[in-house]
């Protein structure tokens, strides 16, 4: 009985594989493995500016901007109106404002509020070494006899013009000379050393220096060649 035993079993073994394999060969076909997506990751470009406005500024309305963003500390009157500036001075595609002002003794307490909205900033005082992008600095007291800047960033295509435009700085600045706005671009090929620069340049053209945006703060720079 054993030799009979052991023919079932082989029997049973081959019948077992016989069906292993047709399951095997009827099986459907393997999907492809779908290959993984990339993964950009790179941040998205700002949406340009469209259209923004450029027209030349009017008296009424540098007052008026200056009015609405240093509310309360400088008033009308100690605005140079008709030596304001405009161009995109942050490179944002924004138009922005800057306006020589003077400041009114009076409201010292108010230019200097510690609540104020506005920023105060000596454009001489250089950036500590190794201070990216925004370097803190010693607080900055605008007194009586300071001449000032006042500077507004603009918001959308409007620029300064927006009622939403509040982004301001008071610069203790005077503008001697005359005075252009350049771009950055334009100073590319100058044998002078220059820092990393974005957007419009406040150029004092005897003095041979420009105001510039860090990206924290506006400094004057020296037109030095190498």
């Amino acid at each position: 009985m054993a030799p009979y035993r052991s023919f079932i079993l082989g029997v049973a073994v081959l019948a077992l594989a016989f069906v292993a394999v047709i399951n095997y060969r009827s099986r459907p076909p393997a999907l492809p493995v779908a290959a993984e997506a990339s993964v950009d990751a790179s941040l998205p470009d700002e949406a340009p500016i469209v259209a923004p406005d450029l027209r030349p500024a009017r008296p009424d309305e540098v007052a008026a901007a200056v009015v609405r963003v240093f509310e309360g500390a400088v008033p009308r009157e100690a605005v140079r109106t008709h030596r304001a500036l405009t161009g995109d001075f942050n490179g944002d595609g924004s138009p922005d404002l800057a306006v020589p002002a003077r400041a009114i003794r009076q409201l010292l307490p108010a230019i200097n509020g510690r609540f104020a909205n506005w920023i105060i900033q000596d454009p001489t005082i250089p950036s500590p070494a190794g201070a990216n992008p925004d370097p803190v600095l010693a607080r900055i007291v605008i007194g009586g006899d300071d001449a000032l800047l006042a500077v507004i960033h603009g918001y959308d295509a409007a620029g300064w013009r927006h009622p939403q435009s509040r982004q301001g700085y008071l610069l203790r600045a005077g503008l001697d000379g005359p005075v252009e706005i350049r771009p950055w671009r334009t100073l590319v090929h100058t044998r002078a050393r220059l820092p990393y620069l974005r957007g419009d340049l406040i150029c004092e053209t005897q003095q041979h220096r420009f105001l510039y945006w860090t990206g924290a703060r506006y400094l004057w720079h020296g037109l030095r060649s190498s």
